[in-house]
């Protein structure tokens, strides 16, 4: 007898188990590498508003139209919004967000969003007051 074609199934079957296999493992390792990339640009952000108010509390004791710049590499899209004392950074990773409440004493120009990769803001202070603002603007 001729069992060449059963063994043919079988190593068939045998790859077809270890594809689904990896497709399972490719998928679980995707969304902890995107939990790792949120956690850590969430650092980030948390890290950035520091220096914000660093930079705030320098800019205070400054004269009108001094401007600090803050530059460096982001992993996902952040947008600046709210107005007030409610200013906050929000960081979006797919689906999933998470706020930080920008330091007291800083104002926002305008709303504005920085997209995933090089960024450069400014903090410029204006009649007394410490704006966050997009790189390309300047108010004095």
């Amino acid at each position: 007898m001729n069992y060449s074609g059963q063994v043919s199934i079988e190593y068939l079957l045998l790859i077809a188990a270890l594809v689904s296999v990896f497709s399972v493992a490719v998928i679980s390792l995707e969304k902890v590498f995107s939990a790792a990339s949120f956690a850590i640009d969430s650092h980030n952000a948390s890290a950035f508003i520091s220096e914000l108010g660093a930079g705030a509390d320098v800019l205070s004791m400054l004269g009108d139209c001094s401007r600090k710049e803050f530059s460096g590499v982001v992993a996902s899209d952040w947008a600046f919004s709210g107005s007030g004392k409610n200013i906050f950074l929000i960081l979006s990773v797919n689906s999933t967000q998470k706020k930080f409440r920008l330091p007291e004493g800083i104002s926002l120009s305008n709303p504005f969003k920085i997209q995933k990769g090089k960024f450069s803001v400014a903090l410029q202070k204006v009649s007394g007051s410490i704006l966050l603002v997009n790189n390309d603007l300047d108010f004095c």
